[in-house]
Order: structure tokens, then C-alpha cells, then sequence
């Protein structure tokens, strides 16, 4: 996770450059139609909150043990520019329950993410970009960028490889009592005779 501290300073750093901005503040709607084709070459600088529901996301829904309407994450965006470039900082919260790898059992996460998104003029721009910065990542700007793609990517990459509830959680069932069901293999061989 990152640092609370720091990005909250970020936040009020970049809040204050986006009120500062020559470029107007647009505010941009927090939802799935909308965070489809965001474009990062107006001269604007966007703001929006909002929460997108699990369900809109359909790689994420993949990996989930469940699909609740109140699972889902809130997002809070907001864009400015430095240096003439864009840049977006996108901050995540929610949660979703994934199976655990030893029980199979549903096991709530709980994520909080904060991103950052430089946007170049060109790939080899984006490919120069240092990849030591965690919380940043280069994007190519251009008029139709997919942030709710981005954010989905944002959130898997945050899932862990191999989920478990602590130690002593699990509610493992007696092997017994997978003995007991019948063989559906015995169906078919009564069927052959």
C-alpha cells in the first residue's frame, strides 16, 4: 500500500494547481459510460467522484467468489497539467470477496489504491519512462483513453496470487463427508451392463 500521508499531500498539491490552471475544470461523470472514451488532449482539467458497482466491471466480476450490488469501488479522479502534459490522479477504495485458495469460501478484500497517470505525446516517450515509480504510470495521450479499463487493470493487479483467510478461519469440511456422495461414475457403469 502507499503512503496515506504522502498522497494526501499530493492531493492538496494537485488540487491546488488544478484551481490555479488556465485550463478549465470539468467535471467528469463517475460512471461506466463515461469513463470509456475520456479525452486527455482537451485543455481541460477534470474532477469527479462517484462509485462504479463490481458488476460493471467484467474481468473483476471473473475473478469474484460473488457479485453484490454493494460491492463495488469508489473512485475519485481529478487531472491537471505540468509541464505541458496531463496528468490524472485516480484514488480507489472498495471492496469485493474473491474464494479463498484453502476453503473455497468467499473472503472479503478490502483495497485502497492510488494511481497516477502521465500522459506522453508518443510510445517512445511512455517507453523512456522510469518504471521505479510505483504510483505512477505512463500513459500515450490521446482523445479516446479508457479509464475504466484502467482502473479495472488498477484493481487486478492489487488482487493477491493466492488469497487464504487468516490461519484458523477457514472452514474446512470434514473429507467424510465428501466420501459420502455417490460416485457419479457408478451411474454410468450401472448404465453399461
Amino acid at each position: 500500500m502507499f503512503d496515506n500521508v504522502n498522497y494526501l499531500n499530493e492531493l492538496q498539491i494537485a488540487d491546488r494547481m488544478t484551481h490555479n490552471s488556465p485550463y478549465p475544470i470539468q467535471t467528469l461523470e463517475i460512471s461506466p459510460s463515461s469513463l470509456l472514451r475520456v479525452d486527455m488532449l482537451a485543455p481541460v482539467s477534470y474532477e469527479g467522484e462517484g462509485f462504479i458497482q463490481l458488476a460493471n466491471f467484467p474481468r473483476l466480476s471473473a475473478e469474484a467468489a460473488s457479485v453484490n450490488p454493494e460491492d463495488g469501488f469508489d473512485c475519485q479522479i481529478f487531472s491537471w497539467h505540468q509541464d505541458d502534459r496531463p496528468l490524472m490522479g485516480v484514488k480507489i477504495r472498495g471492496r469485493m470477496a474473491i474464494a479463498c485458495q484453502r476453503c473455497l469460501d468467499p473472503l472479503g478484500l478490502e483495497l485502497e489504491i492510488h494511481k497516477t497517470y502521465v500522459f506522453l505525446k508518443t510510445e517512445g516517450e511512455a517507453d523512456e519512462f522510469p518504471l521505479d515509480r510505483d504510483d505512477e504510470e505512463a500513459m500515450v495521450a490521446s482523445t479516446h483513453f479508457n479509464l475504466l479499463e484502467a482502473i479495472e487493470d488498477e484493481i487486478l493487479l492489487e488482487l493477491p496470487h493466492a488469497p487464504k483467510h487468516p490461519v484458523g478461519q477457514c472452514q474446512l469440511r470434514p473429507l467424510e463427508a465428501d466420501m459420502e456422495k455417490p460416485n457419479p461414475f457408478k451411474v454410468l457403469k450401472n448404465l453399461k451392463k
